[in-house]
């Protein structure tokens, strides 16, 4: 009797640890099927791989992001940027998202006068998900140009007040740097997202 029952406690410890593994195995999937779900309801790609995310208070900061980003990048404005130098440049091979760190509304990136504030060249991919793309006091630029081939997808924020000189009675017309988009790419919108 007593070897019986030892051959049958032996027998059955791998049935239960077969029942536990699929148990543990099952729960880690719901984990990991809902951690996405809610990951896509927040649109936050859960399979982006290699994706980082950086936080910038100037403009020195922004373009030290912009230059070494690798792979999908997130840039988070911390406060207003103004650029002081000349336009920002999503290069080819570059996935940028830039976004605002701010608890309602949206920081803003303020251009250069006469210059565009972002070209995205062809290759390069930028999503603007909580920014103000934008010129202030009525000076002239436009807000984001497109090159062939390059891509932008505009989630949530703003592309406004970049104007051209007629927009405010001056004499001579657009110099061509004015408007909110120059589309030679591909321009998504998606309204009301998420």
């Amino acid at each position: 009797m007593m070897s019986i029952r030892g051959k049958s406690n032996f027998n059955l410890h791998p049935l239960y640890s077969r029942k536990t593994s699929r148990l543990v195995s099952l729960l880690f999937v719901i984990v990991l099927v809902s951690s996405c779900f809610v990951s896509v309801l927040n649109g936050i790609s859960p399979f982006v791989l290699g994706a980082s995310n950086k936080t910038v208070n100037n403009e020195t900061e922004l373009r030290n992001a912009l230059d070494n980003a690798v792979g999908s990048t997130t840039i988070a404005l911390n406060k207003d940027i103004t650029l002081t130098e000349t336009t920002l440049t999503i290069s080819a091979d570059k996935e940028i998202t830039l976004t605002s760190n701010k608890a309602s509304g949206y920081y803003k990136l303020i251009g250069v006068a006469n210059r565009h504030t972002i070209t995205v060249d062809s290759g390069g991919v930028l999503t603007l998900d909580g920014i103000i793309v934008t010129h202030e006091g009525y000076v002239e630029g436009r807000g984001i140009t497109i090159n062939s081939g390059g891509k932008l997808v505009l989630l949530s924020g703003e592309i406004s007040g970049n104007i051209s000189p007629t927009s405010f009675g001056a004499v001579g017309g657009p110099t061509g740097n004015s408007g909110g988009v120059l589309n030679q790419g591909v321009f998504e919108m998606y309204p009301g997202f998420p």
